[in-house]
């Protein structure tokens, strides 16, 4: 059988994408809300960016060659340049402003939980911040706490919501790097009232809940609460007080054992259900955790003591930097409560004398393996237990956006650029959910990565020729010459 002159290119997974495009009117709702006069619209554009995240994340300049590769440009008809391929994608995000990327969003969640018959009534919030390369001098660029270990990078806050049990995203935010976790709440209700007409329950991190919190979600917006709760110098004494005696029966989760204490909380005034938990196989760690933690810190301030002891010529370090570096050390590890350090005799006063505090390692033991969880929901210590643990589908969202789809490290340093990459991130995230959602029809274990993986190895031949790049033969000639 005689073939057609073309060429063989990815077919299956972009196909898929694709249709869940069509399904979302994805294409259709962006173009609705961001208007484009002439060139090529905003929509396909954007949703050829978020497809290339899902499947082979790649900068602006190299997207138009992957792009040539599939068989999106029968899909959508769009032909994107190598040339000027990079500018027509970095002038659609000038079209993603703060206004149309929540006019988006909307309308994608509405379209989302029509079209997949999602009902939810449980949600899960939480942020992490992704770094961006250089200095960079957009607001929204700080320095502040990095999930990433980068502190020496500014970066950006970003906060996902997701429903359970499904785990689709429902929308995002933006936030500057340096803003505590706890300060974003009040933005995320007015997308949940407001904007989604959403009620039900809430599950967060210990981060986000603070008294102002707790009435923002619970009082004012009416929704259920379930959260961490930070152990503060007034909460720690009490639980520490609490004998293990007065605890209920043992119960188990997984390999876990736990015992929880129905607890009181005053917010505010107003009192609220919570309950102490404690896990055995938790306490074990903490201990060790503590252990390795203190045996760091007295490696290096012994090395801290060598070095302002040492005899003969040369520059001593000096007192205020040395402070630092030894509040720098205890506050990483967690022991700024643990060990204490003054200055004492020797040249210039500077020798340095460190010691545990033995009484703040016994107080810190009595809590080994004790966690407050508050909420307002009437079910079992264990069921609350068990919606809280279901933060892992934001945390793994999270992964997933910074892994797969490499939401990092971000190399715009405009704000309006670096929030309309994070939208593209988000629109990748939401296929990805829904990827997997329609893959484990078929088989329940299917990861939404793998389902991707799988359909990618369906080809098709293609009415075109996917010419080589720019100096690509004369790569090859160094390979293939006799010389080589």
């Amino acid at each position: 059988m005689h073939l057609a002159e073309g060429s063989v290119v990815e077919y299956g997974a972009s196909r898929a994408l694709w249709e869940l495009i069509k399904r979302l009117d994805l294409i259709e709702v962006i173009n609705h809300a961001a208007t484009k006069s002439k060139g090529m619209p905003v929509g396909e554009l954007v949703a050829i960016m978020a497809m290339n995240r899902c499947l082979d994340p790649k900068s602006k300049w190299e997207i138009p060659h992957w792009y040539e590769r599939t068989c999106l440009p029968e899909l959508t008809g769009i032909e994107l340049p190598e040339q000027s391929g990079y500018q027509t994608l970095t002038r659609c995000l000038d079209f993603l402003t703060d206004d149309v990327q929540r006019a988006i969003e909307l309308a994608l969640a509405r379209n989302t939980i029509k079209q997949f018959k999602l009902d939810p009534k449980m949600f899960i919030y939480d942020l992490t911040s992704t770094f961006v390369e250089g200095e960079g001098a957009a607001p929204i660029l700080q320095y502040g706490y990095s999930r990433d270990h980068r502190p020496d990078c500014k970066q950006v806050n970003y906060a996902l919501c997701v429903t359970m049990p499904e785990g689709v995203p429902l929308f995002h935010e933006a936030f500057p790097g340096n803003l505590v976790d706890s300060k974003t709440v009040k933005t995320t209700m007015e997308r949940f009232r407001d904007q989604l007409e959403l009620t039900g329950c809430l599950v967060v991190d210990r981060g986000i809940v603070t008294h102002g919190n707790v009435e923002e979600i619970v009082d004012v917006n009416e929704f259920d609460l379930v959260g961490g709760v930070r152990l503060d110098v007034g909460l720690k004494p009490r639980i520490a007080r609490i004998s293990l005696d007065r605890y209920g029966p043992a119960f188990t989760r997984g390999k876990e054992t736990l015992r929880a204490f129905e607890l009181s909380l005053d917010i505010r005034g107003k009192k609220r259900r919570g309950i102490l938990y404690f896990s055995a196989e938790k306490a074990v760690r903490d201990k060790a955790a503590r252990e390795r933690a203190l045996a760091q810190v007295a490696g290096q301030l012994d090395a801290v003591v060598a070095s302002l002891a040492r005899e003969g010529r040369g520059r001593k370090p000096e007192a205020h930097s040395t402070a630092r570096k030894i509040d720098r050390l205890l506050e990483d590890r967690h022991c700024e409560k643990l060990v204490k350090w003054k200055f004492t005799g020797g040249r210039g006063g500077r020798r340095l004398k460190w010691w545990v505090e033995e009484k703040a390692v016994r107080r810190a033991e009595r809590l080994d393996g004790k966690y407050v969880l508050i909420t307002t929901l009437d079910l079992s210590a264990l069921e609350i237990l068990e919606l809280y643990r279901a933060r892992d589908k934001v945390e793994r969202a999270f992964r997933i956006t910074k892994d797969v789809i490499k939401i990092r490290p971000i190399w715009n340093h405009k704000e309006s650029h670096i929030k309309a990459h994070l939208f593209v991130c988000y629109l990748a995230y939401l296929l990805m959910s829904l990827v997997q959602i329609v893959a484990r029809r078929t088989d329940p274990k299917l990861s939404a990565l793998k389902a991707l993986e799988k359909m990618a190895t369906i080809t098709k031949r293609v009415d075109r020729v996917i010419r080589p790049r720019e100096g690509a033969r004369d790569v090859l000639s160094g390979f293939t010459s006799p010389d080589s």
